[in-house]
């Protein structure tokens, strides 16, 4: 529920039926006195972002504060529980797709700023990429010129989802991103695509076999756990008495540690061995390839 001030100002901003600097001013205060947000509060965000007549700063504003509250305090290092992924899911379907620049906005960072989303996330922002290739329906699909064309705005989407979280966890592409690149690819065959579509499957596809699966998203005890020990056992390499010089190249080194396998997020050996293309993903590639009875251009590079 929301407090008296900040229902004041919704309740004026609903009446007057537009939403002025002052306003919005007013809004950011109320809600964020706190500083903290609450359900109630993210969903009159949602009710006021459906007034046409709002200031500039509105969706920067909209954007960027509901991305932090979808992911929110109780998941901490960036991991993005399943209940806020399926509550903007909610807020943001419109009959499947999504029909608004700023919702579409909101999405895409809270897929930027997280390091580890659900699937259900990921699956639902890959959706409006194939139903705007499809049908040409939802925001993705008003940018395109031909229905049934992987034109330079599905690309970027696609690179922004199937990438998401690379902090943290979400290196590998996954089973479902990968065979709903495949799909695409099929029903997008001898189309006049954006030519930058060609090298996103391949190097997707690619990354799909041969890097090592990624660590499952933890619980919130888990994850804080993991980042206490790992600010402990690091800071600890380090003489609290060095100069400022010390500081900087220590935390360099944390950022090379991490990223090279110290939390366990890439494991040297394990990717060598994930690099062997196995038989089973052999055949689940020749089998996907052949679905159609032929090859195209880019299954043909994907192989080579």
């Amino acid at each position: 529920m929301l407090d008296a001030t900040s229902q004041s100002i919704v309740d004026r901003i609903r009446s007057q039926g537009s939403m002025s600097e002052g306003d919005l001013l007013a809004l950011r205060r109320a809600i964020g006195a706190d500083l903290v947000m609450d359900r109630a509060e993210a969903d009159a965000l949602f009710e006021l972002d459906g007034i046409a007549d709002k200031p500039d700063s509105w969706a920067p504003y909209f954007t960027s504060v509901l991305a932090a509250y979808v992911d929110d305090a109780q998941a901490p290092d960036g991991h993005v529980r399943e209940e806020p992924a399926v509550w903007l899911i909610e807020r943001i379907d419109h009959d499947g797709v999504v029909e608004t620049e700023t919702e579409l906005e909101l999405l895409l960072n809270v897929l930027r700023t997280a390091q580890v989303v659900p699937d259900i996330l990921t699956s639902y922002a890959l959706s409006q990429v194939f139903a705007a290739v499809v049908d040409g329906k939802g925001r993705v699909g008003s940018a395109m010129l031909v229905p049934g064309t992987i034109g330079e705005a599905e690309v970027e989407l696609l690179r922004s989802v199937i990438y998401a979280g690379t902090g943290c966890g979400g290196l590998r592409v996954s089973r479902s991103e990968a065979e709903m690149l495949l799909a695409l690819n099929d029903l997008t065959s001898g189309r006049d695509n954006h030519p930058s579509w060609q090298r996103l499957f391949v190097q997707a596809i690619a990354n799909h076999l041969m890097l090592s699966p990624t660590r499952p998203i933890l619980n919130s005890a888990e994850a804080a756990r993991l980042a206490t020990d790992r600010s402990r056992s690091l800071l600890q390499r380090f003489d609290p008495k060095a100069n400022i010089r010390g500081w900087i190249e220590g935390n360099q080194l944390r950022d090379s540690l991490e990223l090279n396998g110290v939390l366990g997020l890439l494991n040297e050996s394990a990717n060598r061995e994930a690099e062997r293309v196995v038989e089973t993903e052999a055949s689940w590639l020749i089998e996907h390839i052949m679905k159609d009875g032929e090859q195209n251009d880019n299954e043909r590079a994907l192989l080579r």
